[in-house]
């Protein structure tokens, strides 16, 4: 049978983790044997995968009706091209009948003994409307027929010279029973008309919010990239106008001979002095790695204990007066659900002007907030936070020790005479 619904799912493996994507697809309860999944599986590079020696596994989580798992057989797979790396999966009559999201997670095993976790995705079912109504209209047309049925029997063992009368009342009950129906095939129709004038507005408001957010994002990620661009611009004029000083002295300094002493000393007060340079340069651009509070990989007790270092630590570079922070961390004791954790404070030179907020991700892709807050913080002054602790499911949960968490920050900074 033709397939009237498909939804497309683009997978493709990675090392730098999965994440559940949602593709907004929406299935209904009425679509039996025309709605399917076309999968495309390409590996890191983004060729095609080939699967000609492979099996698909597909687990299907209802969310909402306890978490109950599908999982659909190799047989439920048409394999549309093996070395093109593209399958087909038709939505069974006993996935539909379920109302709510889907979470599905792909994988392939190979027959070498290789096995990949190919991504995560989701996407909705819903129940038609026509599967609510059609049911009971069908029940009132078969009851009104059995109650006619029963009155022309009766009628035919009363008195067989009362038959015409009996099949006019028949004729009557029948012609009540199509207007019925058709009534009822009317107010169908009216609440399927509605129900879609409902599902539409709800599609047109979803894509002007996705459309505002989306432009919000350009303009602040366009923003940024102009004022770092414009930063970078003046503080190379600033190293230019500098290295031209600083061969102008070189130059005055190989002539010496040409000048008295009154006239070296007054070409040489008109030129930089090679210390102010350097401390020039200091002020535009400085790095180093930020020292962990307690609770973390390469915290010290005292400056004796710093012998080596362990893998997971934080560096900061600062050009002009953005700083960026960045670097992976491991926690050495239980982090608490709910709880708010100072990972490190910024160097004492500097003092965080404007804070940063961001989604961070750890490894089994838990996910965690990350903040730089202000020196004007009543809390944490100058300090780098987590909190927002949740698991890959998106709920709030308590990090076991010896997880990875990855921070990258940027925000501005003022240095401190």
């Amino acid at each position: 049978m033709p397939v009237l619904k498909k939804g497309e799912i683009k997978v493709r493996a990675t090392a730098y983790g999965t994440e559940v994507k949602s593709t907004g697809y929406v299935f209904y309860s009425y679509d039996k044997n025309s709605s399917a999944l076309f999968f495309q599986f390409r590996n890191q590079n983004g060729e095609p995968t080939d699967i000609a020696n492979a099996k698909i596994h597909l687990l299907m989580i209802l969310e909402d009706d306890e978490g109950k798992e599908f999982i659909p057989g190799q047989e439920d797979f048409e394999i549309i091209s093996k070395p093109g790396g593209k399958a087909k999966f038709v939505l069974p009559e006993m996935l539909l009948s379920y109302q709510g999201k889907v979470a599905g997670y792909i994988n392939l095993d190979f027959e070498d003994g290789s096995h990949t976790d190919e991504g995560q995705f989701s996407f909705r079912i819903r129940r038609s409307m026509i599967t609510r109504v059609l049911p009971a209209m069908g029940d009132k047309y078969v009851q009104d027929f059995e109650d006619i049925k029963e009155r022309v029997e009766q009628a035919a063992d009363d008195s067989r010279n009362n038959f015409n009368d009996s099949v006019e009342r028949v004729n009557k009950a029948e012609t009540k029973a199509k207007s019925d129906m058709q009534d009822s095939v009317d107010q169908v129709n009216k609440d399927y008309e509605a129900w879609k004038s409902e599902q539409e507005e709800e599609q047109t408001g979803f894509e002007r919010d996705f459309a505002d957010w989306k432009n919000t994002q350009e303009t602040k990620q366009t923003n940024f990239e102009s004022e770092t661009s414009q930063k970078i611009t003046d503080i190379n004029q600033t190293l230019e106008t500098t290295d031209s000083q600083v061969q102008e002295t070189n130059n005055a300094l190989e002539n010496l001979d040409a000048y008295t002493k009154v006239e070296t000393d007054e070409k040489l007060k008109e030129k930089a002095d090679k210390e102010e340079v350097g401390k020039t340069v200091d002020d535009i651009f400085e790095q180093g790695y930020l020292e962990l509070e307690k609770g973390f990989e390469n915290y010290y007790e005292n400056e004796t204990e710093k012998t080596d270092r362990d893998s997971t630590l934080l560096k900061y570079t600062r050009v002009g007066p953005l700083l960026h922070v960045f670097g992976i961390i491991t926690n050495t004791v239980r982090l608490e659900e709910g709880s708010s954790t100072i990972v490190t404070y910024i160097p004492d030179h500097l003092k965080v002007a404007s804070r940063d907020v961001k989604v961070s991700q750890g490894s089994e892709n838990n996910l965690f907030t990350s903040m730089a807050l202000s020196y004007e913080n009543d809390r944490y002054t100058n300090a780098i936070t987590i909190e927002r602790l949740r698991d890959d499911t998106g709920n709030n949960t308590g990090y076991n020790p010896g997880k990875f968490l990855n921070i990258s920050l940027t925000f501005t900074v003022e240095v401190v005479k």
